[in-house]
This record gives structure tokens, sequence and C-alpha cells, in this order.
């Protein structure tokens, strides 16, 4: 008889602690597997948000081109042409027939006494 207590006795106090073990290994279990598909879902994520990110950066790349760098290159070309311009235009004052009252020379002071004139302002 004291062996069935005995028995009785363990059996109530282990049934609990086993209950508990296997409960602690199938939520690890299930807990993996929700890690698992959570990794996934953000790596897939990632994935398409990267693709994204080249889109939109693709679009800022074509943005600033359209606004910033054509408008310069036209800028810059209208400027290297009136550079061109203006230097011919000196070089042709040394063989200007009247050196005195040369239009070319004349109108660069003109434009050099404006543009004082405005820097002042």
């Amino acid at each position: 008889m004291d062996t069935e207590v005995l028995l009785a006795i363990i059996g109530a106090f282990a049934a609990p602690v086993v209950g508990w073990i296997i409960n602690v290994v199938l939520m690890r279990r299930k807990y993996v597997a929700e890690v698992d598909k959570l990794k996934a879902e953000n790596d897939s994520i990632s994935k398409s948000n990267s693709g994204v990110n080249v889109d939109n950066t693709q679009k800022l790349i074509d943005m600033i081109i359209t606004n910033v760098v054509t408008p310069l290159e036209s800028e810059i070309k209208k400027l290297r042409l009136s550079n061109g311009r203006l230097t011919r235009a000196i070089d042709k004052i040394a063989d200007c027939p009247t050196p005195d009252t040369c239009p070319v020379k004349a109108e660069i002071r003109r434009q050099e006494t404006n543009s004082n004139k405005s820097e002042h302002e």
C-alpha cells in the first residue's frame, strides 16, 4: 500500500511537470515556425522595397536631368557662343580703321560703365 500511495503522489506531481515540458517543446516549435514565417515575409518586403527604391532613384535622376542639367547645358552653349563673339569683336578692335572712335571699343566701355553702376547700387 505504501508503494501505491508513493506512486500516486509521484504521478500527481509528475503529470503537471511532464505536461509543462511537452507544452514548452510544442510552443517552441510553434514559435520557431512563426519566426521563420516573419523572416520570410520581411525578406520579401525588403526585396520589393529595394525595387521601389531603385525606381524612385531613377525618377529623381530623370527629374534632375530634365529640370537642372538640360537648362544648364543650353545656358552654357549660349555663354560659349557669346564669349566667342566677344572674343572675335575684341580681336578686331586693333584692325579698326578709326581706333579712337571704334564702335566695338565704345560699346565695351559703355557696357563696363553700366555694369559698374549696377554693381554699386
